[in-house]
Parts: structure tokens; sequence; C-alpha cells
């Protein structure tokens, strides 16, 4: 496990994709419950 307690992948840019993914889908959310 790194430092910010995420575990370790080999593929550094999979990773970075899974958290950029990750916080559109939050954002994504989070308007959709704004707007209704």
């Amino acid at each position: 496990m790194d430092r910010s307690g995420h575990p370790m992948v080999q593929n550094p840019n999979q990773a970075l994709r899974q958290c950029l993914g990750h916080r559109l889908l939050l954002q994504w959310h989070s308007r959709r419950h704004h707007r209704r």
C-alpha cells in the first residue's frame, strides 16, 4: 500500500484512470441529486 492508503497497482495509468473515473462518477451523482 502506498502513502495515500490505496493498494499499489502494477499499472499506474490504470490506477489513475480508476481514480479519475470514480471522481467523475461522484460529481455526476451529486449533480443529479442537486438538479432533481
